[in-house]
């Protein structure tokens, strides 16, 4: 029963996920304009090398997602086939009972239509994980391309070129003021795709979060009362390590961004400033001023997404698990 409780509540996470690309639809579809227009306008070729960067490790996070996501989604498909398995090598005086993926009515004898139960089970899992594979691909990509934002606008205040001019007190229109001046277009894009990527997932962000702190005592009550039993217990770690590692998957880019932004507010300190005409560093301060406010993705616009929020919910799921052991 317990099982089947887990199971229902992973299918409601990927329904959730689903609510929330439809009703985000337009924010989905500004972020792949974005994308796409960020690759057109940015031309200078070490800027480009950021960008193809940043792309390429998306693109292999995205792989490894889909690995362990498949991998995950095998992992839950497997228990119903053990019981035959050990009947077929190990045969006892009674056949051993059949594990379901999902308890309910079906309206037919399962015992006769096992495989066929088994069957849309399967299809039912390798359903959850494409769609949740697709998701999490999209968010990794767009955190990754706002992360290469961040890192073309560390790369621009490094090199703001110097101009010799006889009186700084002069506004002199050169090299440093426009290439300030472009900086800073390309940090309020930045900057607003950050808020995009932060309307797009942060309700998805919520359902997750929401349903995750949900299954911690479920999990963890059901990891302890079948301690005794590997193939009991088999399904409880199988689902607590993917919710977990789906957790840290959702917090390390949130941390990512974090982190980008933060390096960017030092980086308006670490550059050739004082070499700046008047009118450039006006520009630059003005810069500073929004780099010293953080950049951050959030959940439902209550929580930060980062390390820390990750720390605090395993932590909270080992304490039931320590509370729940003692009173055993």
């Amino acid at each position: 029963m317990m099982l089947s409780l887990l199971a229902f509540l992973t299918a409601t996470n990927t329904c959730f996920k689903m609510l929330g690309v439809f009703i985000t639809e337009m924010e989905m579809r500004v972020l792949c304009e974005s994308i796409a227009d960020n690759w057109l306008t940015i031309q200078d070729e070490n800027e480009r090398k950021i960008l193809c960067e940043y792309s390429r490790r998306g693109r292999a996070l995205t792989i490894y997602i889909a690995i362990f996501y498949s991998t995950a989604g095998i992992s839950m498909s497997l228990p119903p086939l053990i019981p035959k398995t050990l009947d077929r090598i190990y045969p006892l005086d009674e056949p051993r009972p059949d594990v379901y993926l999902l308890q309910g009515e079906f309206f037919i004898d399962r015992d006769e239509h096992f495989f066929k139960l088994l069957f849309c089970d399967a299809i039912m899992c390798i359903a959850m994980c494409t769609l949740v594979i697709g998701i999490e691909s999209m968010y990794i990509v767009s955190s990754q391309h706002c992360c290469a934002l961040y890192a073309i606008l560390r790369y621009r205040l490094q090199n703001v070129r110097s101009i010799s001019c006889d009186n700084p007190l002069t506004v002199v229109d050169g090299d440093s003021h426009n290439w300030m001046i472009r900086t800073i277009e390309l940090h309020q894009k930045a900057l607003n795709f950050t808020s995009t990527v932060n309307a797009t997932f942060s309700l998805t962000f919520l359902f997750i979060m929401t349903l995750f702190i949900a299954m911690i005592p479920l999990t963890a009550c059901s990891i302890l009362a079948n301690l005794r039993s590997l193939l009991g217990v088999y399904p409880y770690i199988v689902i607590f390590v993917a919710f977990a590692i789906n957790l840290f998957i959702l917090c390390w880019p949130g941390q990512m961004i974090l982190d980008h932004g933060r390096n960017l507010y030092v980086t308006t300190y670490c550059n050739e400033w004082y070499a700046m005409p008047l009118h450039t560093k006006k520009l630059l301060l003005t810069c500073m001023q929004r780099c010293s406010k953080p950049v951050s993705l959030n959940v439902g616009e209550i929580l930060e997404i980062n390390y820390e929020l990750y720390s605090k919910i395993l932590k909270t799921a080992i304490s039931y698990i320590t509370v729940l052991a003692s009173f055993r």
